[in-house]
């Protein structure tokens, strides 16, 4: 195939080759550009790892690559459970591989080399992929299947009927189609109320529980930010929490690292049973089903199920405002935080925390 390898290989266990495999989605080729030193007998990217904390050896990786490829190296979770190595699509957003893909990336290389002979068979991406607009996709439907009936009338009743005509009558039902629909729809909202709304607050876990809160700060530009996670009682009391740097390549990875890093925090205290609550709707939504996670974040989202698994954990969403307490010390406003936070939270933290706990009390 012409342009990129398709595939690159999302590491989770010590048997990827550091200087050959394609390992790397944002290097080109997803390999290593730098020439291995004579000197240097690692050759697998497990020696590049630390064992015991599951992160990136940096001086390791400043003795034989450049800057951009260590910060290519180190913007890739890495499973701290660990797992078996994943060939993964990088053409799309799940990491697996179809034959519709696969050809769908061929047709496409082919076209882009044969400009001279344009092709009617060359379908548009996002018609490919069904990512049309709702009224193009039901009209095309529509159109479909009055053409359809078009011939069936042809051909068993011999009548014939123009294009302009099927077009029209295809349309024409298509507006009944929406005005029925339509009348459906706010006759059955005004019969029913709307929905209720999550709480606004922080809400305490079922008596002799405890829940943990986590949240995560994250920098564009720096690619870095601070994590923070809070361990309450069922009566919003202060019980333990941390503070911690992260580095991630995005917003998402960000949260996630944290989400892993709260049920993490839930092990080294031997909790089970416990809730983690989050205010990332998505994130959420991955941890507690099987649907297939951005292959960005599989070895996360894989440690993160892993885990709840183990321990027995719950994951639930909240808004920001019952998030509040976690938000703030993984925020730029919680960087002077002392050693005994947890101790002796300060006043801003102390408010927080009082205010979540006086709601119920």
């Amino acid at each position: 195939m012409a342009g990129e390898p398709p595939f690159c290989i999302c590491h989770r266990t010590p048997s990827v080759d550091f200087w050959v495999d394609k390992w790397v989605p944002s290097l080109p080729s997803f390999c290593i550009q730098s020439t291995k030193p004579p000197w240097v007998p690692n050759n697998k990217v497990a020696d590049f790892i630390n064992p015991t904390s599951g992160e990136w050896r940096i001086a390791k990786l400043r003795q034989v690559l450049s800057e951009e490829e260590i910060q290519a190296v180190t913007n890739i979770p890495i499973s701290k459970l660990g797992g078996a190595d994943a060939v993964i699509w990088g053409l799309h957003p799940s990491g697996k591989y179809t034959v519709k893909r696969g050809y769908h990336k061929a047709w496409s290389d082919y076209i882009v080399s044969k400009p001279e002979r344009p092709s009617t068979s060359n379908v548009p991406e996002e018609i490919d992929k069904g990512n049309l607009e709702p009224d193009i996709f039901s009209k095309t439907v529509f159109l479909c299947w009055f053409i359809w009936k078009a011939r069936n009338d042809l051909v068993f009743q011999s009548l014939k009927q123009s294009p302009v005509s099927i077009v029209a009558r295809a349309m024409g039902a298509w507006d009944e189609f929406i005005s029925a629909t339509e009348t459906i729809s706010s006759t059955h909202q005004s019969r029913h109320s709307s929905p209720p709304l999550p709480s606004l607050h922080w809400i305490p876990p079922a008596a002799g529980s405890m829940k943990i809160n986590c949240d995560a700060s994250w920098s564009k530009d720096l690619k870095r930010g601070w994590g923070g996670i809070i361990l309450r009682d069922d009566r919003g009391h202060l019980v333990d929490g941390r503070r911690f740097r992260i580095s991630a390549s995005s917003a998402f990875l960000a949260e996630a690292s944290v989400l892993r890093e709260a049920c993490l925090f839930a092990k080294a205290l031997n909790l089970s049973s416990v809730c983690i609550e989050n205010d990332n709707v998505q994130l959420i939504s991955l941890s507690v089903s099987e649907l297939v996670p951005p292959w960005q974040a599989l070895a996360i989202i894989s440690d993160i199920r892993l885990l709840a698994s183990e321990l027995r954990l719950s994951f639930c969403w909240t808004p920001r405002e019952g998030n509040e307490a976690a938000h703030w010390i993984a925020s730029s406003k919680a960087s002077s935080l002392g050693l005994d936070w947890v101790v002796s939270p300060p006043a801003i933290l102390f408010s927080i925390l009082c205010n979540d706990a006086l709601v119920y009390q």
